[in-house]
């Protein structure tokens, strides 16, 4: 069981350089747990700010959860930039 993932994506669109870096968390559940519950549930924090459109209540591996997150988000970016008609080049990828 790993408790804490990181992945990192750093890129440029039109030459401009940004980052996305994704860290995924396994907390404890506080108080009594019913039948059939994990004792951990993840959290997502996305560039900093904590994101709740990810169910990881049954996430037992927080690096491979990082990892899926981030890919998701490099191909949403990937789509708008194709879109836009903007380059879009990836300069470093990192999963911890």
């Amino acid at each position: 069981m790993i408790m804490k993932g990181k992945y990192y994506l750093s890129y440029s669109i039109d030459k401009k350089p940004k980052e996305i870096i994704v860290d995924v968390k396994l907390i404890m559940v506080d108080g009594k747990l019913n039948n059939n519950q994990n004792i951990y549930f993840g959290e997502v924090h996305v560039n900093g700010y904590k994101k709740e459109e990810y169910d990881l209540t049954t996430c037992v591996n927080a690096e491979y959860a990082a990892e899926n997150i981030g890919l998701s988000l490099k191909e949403t970016l990937i789509l708008r930039a194709t879109e836009d008609r903007l380059r879009f080049k990836i300069l470093k990828e990192e999963i911890k």
